[in-house]
């Protein structure tokens, strides 16, 4: 690791929040969104911890209209 990844990793949050799925959305879409290359080494990684949270079978077991939980990071901790 580089000392500004480093860095990174050592000022920021993990927080969790709920998302509804909307036409069109994918896991891929969701992971291009929230996943970002600090904390995942791949789009990969972070779709397979969405599907473990969430109890899904795979990754297409996803339909419009449906919430599901998904992690994000921050550099600011929230109150």
């Amino acid at each position: 690791l580089d000392i500004l990844t480093i860095i990174v990793l050592q000022q920021s949050f993990k927080y969790y929040k709920s998302i509804r799925i909307e036409s069109g959305d994918t896991l891929t879409s969701v992971a291009h969104t929230y996943a970002d290359q600090v904390h995942y080494e791949n789009h990969h990684k972070y779709i397979q911890e969405v599907v473990y949270m969430n109890h899904l079978e795979d990754a297409d077991d996803i339909c419009e209209g449906t919430y599901l939980i998904i992690p994000y990071y921050s550099n600011e901790l929230l109150k």
